[in-house]
């Protein structure tokens, strides 16, 4: 794992990996300050999609582990509003607990505190009855004051996010409820629709109040996914994703991954027994080239991105549903000087040849993420390079010149 985590850290200099802890499995499970075992399990015959654990400071110190081997990085951490019950002021000390110790021993690594993983489907799922958005806000007034109370939320420094919703919530509908007042690091959800355009008025709002709005999960198939998650397709997918998500004013999208043995991870060791994990083996999933190319395609100092819209210049509505083309423009966020251009070809059949316009620049070096069709899992390259048993890259980085 250090490999594939120190590969990505190698192309993003002077800035943090960030990591984001959560998810159902994190929302339903339970802090446990002096538990001993890193994890352990609550219920051996749980739902395989949402295995509740116990988890203890431990956990952090593993975490800060992982980052002084193999080099900056920050999470984001999970608090879970799934499991409040009867007297919220008694049910949020676990919460305040985890936020606590996840700031003590994080220090600098701790990015963010997300709150609530999509409580817009918590009665749907039979976690808690009758819950709304306006059971929603109160419940943050109050999360909010006791981690104020608790000197983990301070003036001038914006902490905690939330919620990150699913399907039922919309952002617009969320801040009109009160989640505005808030002075909130992030708002964030994760329901990934075409060109990410479902929550427009939310987002206009989110930016006319200065408040970030980030992607804290998308991947392929929703939660794992047969025949095409571990296609090189969806390499070609999770990148056009990130960048149109950037065009579009996300500040940040994670790439989902989760436990052993699902089609979009972006990879898995030899076996799930984890006495293996040193050993030649590793499987690399297609997205994690995703990872790279767009780790090493943005720059430190950010930057603005731009959809071409090669599929369609006058960009008329629903003309995208074939395209097989997609194209960005990435510019430095520091001088708007322009830097790279990102040009993907979706087709099975075909070469698709694309041209830049003379006396643009007086040469373009160029990289290509290659794979022998849009349904290969295994033998795909980026920049000449693949990845090896170990997580590691072999080959030689190929910069070609035109």
């Amino acid at each position: 794992m250090q490999n594939y985590l120190h590969n990505l850290i190698a192309r993003i200099p002077s800035k943090p990996l960030r990591i984001r802890i959560g998810g159902n499995g994190m929302d339903g499970s339970t802090y446990v300050r002096k538990l001993k075992p890193v994890l352990r399990i609550q219920d051996p015959s749980a739902y395989f999609n949402d295995i509740p654990v116990d988890f203890g400071a431990g956990f952090f110190e593993l975490l800060n582990g992982m980052a002084d081997k193999v080099g900056a990085m920050q999470f984001a951490i999970g608090l879970s509003m799934r499991n409040i019950k009867g007297d919220l002021d008694e049910s949020l000390k676990n919460v305040v607990d985890l936020a606590k110790d996840a700031k003590k021993m994080l220090g600098g690594r701790l990015d963010s505190l997300f709150l609530g993983n999509e409580p817009d489907l918590y009665t749907v799922n039979g976690k808690r009855s009758s819950y709304d958005i306006n059971t929603y806000i109160p419940e943050v007034d109050q999360t909010v004051a006791a981690l104020t109370k608790a000197d983990v939320l301070t003036s001038g420094a914006p902490l905690l996010g939330g919620p990150t919703v699913c399907c039922s919530w919309s952002l617009l509908d969320v801040l009109n409820a009160g989640l505005e007042k808030h002075p909130y690091k992030y708002y964030t959800h994760e329901n990934v629709e075409p060109y990410l355009n479902w929550n427009a008025p939310g987002m206009a709002r989110a930016k006319s109040l200065g408040m970030p709005v980030v992607f804290s999960e998308y991947n392929s198939v929703a939660c794992g996914g047969t025949n095409i998650s571990a296609t090189f397709a969806m390499a070609l997918w999770s990148i056009d994703v990130g960048l149109k998500a950037a065009s579009l004013g996300f500040s940040a999208a994670y790439i989902h991954t989760r436990e052993f043995g699902i089609q979009y991870n972006l990879f898995d060791p030899p076996a799930a027994d984890t006495s293996r994990s040193m050993e030649s083996g590793w499987r690399t999933g297609t997205p994690y080239y995703a990872t790279l190319f767009l780790a090493e395609v943005t720059s430190p100092e950010g930057n603005i991105v731009v959809d071409l819209n090669l599929h369609d210049p006058h960009q008329t509505p629903n003309a995208n549903a074939s395209a097989t083309v997609a194209g960005y423009a990435i510019y430095s966020a520091k001088d708007r000087g322009r830097q790279k251009l990102v040009f993907i070809n979706y087709s099975d059949s075909d070469s698709q040849p694309f041209r830049i316009g003379a006396n643009t620049t007086y040469k373009v070096e160029y990289r290509t993420l290659t794979a022998q069709s849009a349904r290969e899992t295994k033998n795909v390259t980026w920049g000449g390079q693949t990845v090896g048993g170990y997580g590691n890259l072999v080959g030689t980085i190929m910069v070609l010149l035109s």
